[in-house]
């Protein structure tokens, strides 16, 4: 009689035990921001009209990194809605991008497009490259950025930010100026 009540209670708290190792989520996401570029695009008077844009005037900046992710926990794990946060000089968000998934890339209509990010999930002890890409259209604000973020949700809606790279946008030049003839 004993020997079974002590073989059923080992088997209740080996099933409990079970079950809450199963979930404490040991482990975390490691991510880390590699491989940056920054890529200016000019109006070109004789292939393109903006409207607003003078000739050879800066009308976007492209934004790329890569952005490196490992799971080290037993379990599937997610991120979500990646994009950049432009603060300015007095700590308040200027304004904010989502992020495009650059493998994703698509011709359409004379243009290129990517898929915005929306969510990545990594499979457990794996890690993931994920070409991140943002475009930046408003050029006065960008001017006006001193510091950018990378900003991104956890798979518990936890928001996370982590410094992006340090730019100064005051080197990029606002005009294209055409290599001249000597």
């Amino acid at each position: 009689m004993i020997e079974a009540i002590i073989a059923v209670s080992s088997t209740v708290i080996g099933a409990i035990l079970g079950w809450i190792l199963a979930n404490i989520r040991i482990g975390k996401v490691f991510i880390t921001l590699a491989d940056f570029k920054e890529e200016p695009l000019y109006v070109n008077p004789s292939t393109m009209h903006i409207p607003g844009k003078k000739d050879n005037e800066l009308y976007y900046l492209e934004m790329d990194c890569t952005i490196q992710i490992y799971n080290s926990s037993q379990t599937n794990r997610a991120i979500r809605d990646c994009e950049l946060i432009f603060v300015g000089s007095n700590g308040e968000a200027l304004f904010s991008v989502r992020g495009e998934d650059k493998d994703t890339m698509h011709k359409h209509g004379g243009g290129y497009r990517c898929d915005v990010i929306e969510v990545i999930n990594i499979e457990p002890f794996t890690s993931k490259n994920v070409k991140f890409v943002v475009y930046v259209n408003d050029i006065d604000l960008m001017y006006k950025t001193k510091t950018v973020y990378f900003k991104y949700k956890t798979e518990r809606l936890k928001t996370k930010k982590m410094k992006y790279k340090d730019i100064d946008f005051g080197l990029i030049p606002r005009f294209y100026k055409e290599e001249t003839p000597v």
